[in-house]
């Protein structure tokens, strides 16, 4: 939905250092304004950012902090108490 209705954007997934980026590099492989990015520290990403969509990651703090527009995406909703700060901050989704 995203590349498709934002065409003039470049739309960076970044997998969390435990996932295996290879799964978003064959879903996204055709589509020309995703990347697939994952080396380095992820603050360059951040501060680089139009909008941050993060899941209940910390890289939602360090959005916030910097003042970049930050989206809240759970698709799978948890009742859990310790990321109940990350459902503090940005628009959730």
């Amino acid at each position: 939905y995203l590349s498709s209705n934002f065409r003039d954007f470049n739309i960076i997934i970044r997998p969390h250092p435990d996932e295996d980026p290879s799964f978003y590099e064959i879903a996204t492989r055709d589509v020309n304004n995703i990347k697939v990015c994952y080396g380095g520290g992820v603050n360059p990403w951040i501060l680089g950012s139009k909008l941050v969509i993060q899941n209940k990651c910390t890289t939602s703090l360090e959005a916030f902090i910097a003042k970049i527009p930050l989206i809240s995406f759970e698709p799978f909703p948890t009742d859990k108490t310790d990321e109940i700060i990350l459902d503090k901050i940005g628009k959730m989704f």
